[in-house]
């Protein structure tokens, strides 16, 4: 209910939930991948078309972060950041991609 797009997430992969004390005050949802996005693909320079194969190994080596949401009452001091980063490091994989549509309002990605 603290997030502004809808509550249905295709494949999750994971999720890390945020406590303080008893009560849960964060979320970070991680799923799969999108198979084409162009600046993964300039990044990484992959062209050509997706085989089994490709998609089999995009799916072991990357997880999109989809969602990170946090209490109202924690937001602005400094959790969101740290939340984002203790919860990367526990994805098996070694890629973790995240698109902001709002980054332009709250870039705390960049940190």
């Amino acid at each position: 209910r603290w997030h502004y797009r809808s509550h249905h997430l295709p494949f999750v992969r994971g999720v890390t939930v945020l406590w303080h004390r008893d009560e849960p005050i964060g979320i970070c949802v991680f799923g799969c991948p999108a198979r084409a996005l162009a600046p993964r693909g300039r990044f990484f320079g992959l062209t050509g078309g997706w085989s089994k194969l490709k998609l089999r190994r995009l799916n072991q080596q990357l997880v999109t972060l989809s969602r990170v949401v946090l209490h109202p009452t924690y937001r602005g001091a400094g959790l969101s950041a740290a939340f984002v980063r203790a919860s990367c490091k526990l994805q098996p994989q070694p890629w973790i991609e995240a698109v902001a549509e709002m980054g332009h309002l709250n870039p705390f990605f960049e940190r």
